[in-house]
């Protein structure tokens, strides 16, 4: 079973408006409605299948650390990953936090 933390409500919401409202440099829409609901859909299902993978992967950024143990990262395109860190038992995934890679700091780039 997987359950979704408030903070990965906010997470999704935040995203599907980021998306929905992201603009060109010359300030047209990037994506078209339907684009974003499919791409909030996308990271929707992966987090619903995350119970049902084999293998969780440890989490090592301290920016992930500081809200679960584990991380699914799910590469959207060449720019952007999304990281979906979780905490886990035997029968359930808690999902904590939803971050892309523009917010993950990398150990070997931080100060």
């Amino acid at each position: 079973m997987v359950e979704f933390s408030k903070q990965v409500r906010i997470d999704l919401e935040n995203i599907f408006d980021g998306l929905l409202n992201w603009r060109t440099s010359n300030g047209e829409f990037h994506l078209d409605t339907n684009t974003v609901i499919d791409y909030h859909n996308d990271i929707l299902d992966i987090c619903e299948y995350l119970d049902k993978i084999t293998y969780h992967t440890k989490a090592k950024y301290p920016d992930h650390l500081q809200f679960g143990n584990y991380v699914y990262t799910y590469k959207r395109n060449a720019k952007t990953v999304w990281y979906i860190i979780y905490n886990m038992n035997v029968d359930n995934i808690f999902i904590e936090k939803i971050m892309n890679n523009y917010l993950t700091v990398s150990p070997l780039y931080s100060h």
